[in-house]
């Protein structure tokens, strides 16, 4: 700004505009600092024990610098913490639970097989008994007697019976809800479409709260690729051994899970456009080293990829068709 005072020209700098932040943005910002002070401080107890920097000693002295802090300051901490890690807690707390009672289930419908067998073998040895008594001493007690015991017998049996069929009927349900909250796809033994979803969710809460950035990875081997396969047994195998290669090369932190119709998803956390293509360039100097061995010949493979950011800009919904429409 300029003002003309007695012919001269006076330059008056403009007030910075300050602005105010949210007591929330306020909050985030102290979290993330307690944070990194906290992560050095973690790196400085492990070099001063001498204790190799691996992520499993960096978790057990991270924990332990945690639990020295202030507890306002812990459990700040402990909430940004919860985000990453809800999704796999839950389904830990459920799958043990059910089988905890699963076992329980089992042991009891064990106890009443077992009792309703001794029954069985009692009632052969009282059947032989009296069979043996009836040859050389035919008399009406003796069958009284025998229609005795058989009624008590039978009346055990039957309710063994009944107890084994509740018992067999819970634990059935049990393997049904435990089929249905699995994480894991029976078939290339990476996580399944649900668990992706889930993980998704709590990503895109993470990001709401902390703007991180994270990116969806598609992979899919090229249809080209197959083509000279005749019987889908082999390209189920050529899957399956993709799937353990990305296993193998994974990150500790990265999700592989399979979406749909030979899909793979990799759930990059904390990685950008840039980072994801880095992680695409590993994948394809990976599998160029890779053999694959189908009806005695080897398979030239290609694959395909995807990349997709997650933004809370977008639905989950959104962001996998993202993914896969860019494969």
């Amino acid at each position: 700004m300029l003002k003309l005072i007695n012919d001269e020209d006076i330059v008056v700098k403009d007030e910075p505009v300050v602005v105010e932040k949210s007591a929330e943005e306020v909050k985030k910002e102290g979290t993330l600092k307690s944070l990194g002070m906290l992560s050095k401080q973690v790196v400085n107890k492990l070099s001063k024990d001498d204790v190799p920097p691996t992520p499993e000693n960096y978790k057990i002295y991270f924990d332990a610098q945690l639990e020295s802090k202030p507890e306002a300051q812990r459990k700040e901490i402990q909430e940004v913490l919860a985000l990453e890690a809800e999704v796999e807690e839950e389904h830990t707390a459920t799958l043990e639970k059910e089988i905890q009672n699963a076992f329980i289930y089992v042991k009891s419908m064990t106890e009443s097989i077992a009792t309703a067998y001794t029954k069985i073998n009692q009632l052969k040895k009282i059947t032989a008994e009296k069979r043996k008594e009836m040859e050389t001493n035919p008399s009406p007690m003796a069958l009284v007697s025998y229609q005795e015991d058989l009624e008590l017998i039978s009346s055990i049996l039957q309710k063994e019976s009944q107890a084994i069929k509740t018992r067999y009927n819970a634990t059935a349900e049990l393997i049904r809800n435990f089929n249905q909250n699995s994480i894991y796809d029976k078939k290339y033994g990476v996580y399944n479409k649900k668990y992706l979803l889930r993980t998704l969710d709590s990503i895109l809460k993470s990001v709401e709260k902390f703007d991180h950035q994270n990116t969806l990875l598609s992979i899919q081997i090229a249809p080209s690729s197959l083509a000279a396969i005749s019987h889908q047994k082999e390209k189920n195998i050529v899957n399956i051994t993709l799937a353990k290669l990305l296993l193998k090369r994974s990150r500790r932190s990265d999700i592989i899970g399979h979406y749909d119709n030979d899909i793979f998803m990799i759930v990059l956390k904390h990685t950008n456009e840039s980072q994801a293509q880095v992680a695409i360039d590993r994948i394809k100097d990976m599998i160029d080293t890779a053999s694959f061995i189908v009806e005695g010949r080897e398979l030239d493979i290609v694959l395909n990829f995807g990349i997709s950011v997650i933004d809370t800009s977008k639905s989950k919904e959104e962001i996998l068709v993202d993914a896969i429409d860019a494969l």
